[in-house]
């Protein structure tokens, strides 16, 4: 879309093509995943929904951001996480919606390759995003965001956990820091 295309000219380089593949192997993956008992039209179909949503939403969150001052998204943009979890995301509304069981959550994290802490960081961003997000789904995003922090975002192997050894590092540092000043 148009609106979607301005934001990747402001990038250092159109990541237009990158985002088209990986939507194209994202979608393949769900497709490779799914009970073969699923009809093939039905599986195409939701995928299509997925795709739909999920350009949507990238154009809502980038003019989100655009909102509070940032105009370089190539960072962003390059962030592969982000864009499995936003996929992530829009894949998990289209199989609440349809009930798909055979992607019930946490499903979708493994299908994706994504961990569940990852997913988390966008969840908020893509409910506050989507006004006409029916309320039971911000329900069972709301489920979602305390079934990752209560469990599975403290998995092994997790990115918290680095996470955590940065900033124990960081406020090491800084105790010291602030000990050789005094």
């Amino acid at each position: 879309s148009a609106p979607l295309r301005r934001f990747f000219e402001l990038c250092d380089a159109s990541p237009e093509d990158r985002i088209c593949a990986r939507l194209d192997e994202l979608c393949g993956r769900v497709r490779t995943c799914l009970d073969e008992t699923d009809d093939a039209g039905e599986l195409d179909e939701r995928c299509d929904y997925a795709r739909r949503l999920y350009l949507r939403m990238l154009q809502r969150l980038l003019s989100g951001e655009e909102a509070r001052g940032h105009h370089n998204f190539t960072t962003l943009l390059a962030n592969e996480s982000f864009h499995r979890s936003l996929f992530a995301c829009c894949m998990e509304t289209v199989a609440a919606s349809y009930s798909v069981n055979s992607m019930a959550f946490p499903a979708i994290l493994e299908i994706v390759d994504l961990a569940a802490f990852d997913m988390y960081k966008v969840i908020e961003s893509f409910v506050f995003h989507e006004p006409e997000l029916p309320q039971q789904l911000r329900r069972h995003f709301g489920v979602l965001d305390v079934t990752i922090l209560e469990s599975l975002a403290w998995a092994e192997g997790s990115p918290i956990h680095a996470l955590m050894k940065v900033y124990t590092k960081e406020a090491l540092a800084a105790a010291a820091a602030a000990a050789a000043a005094a």
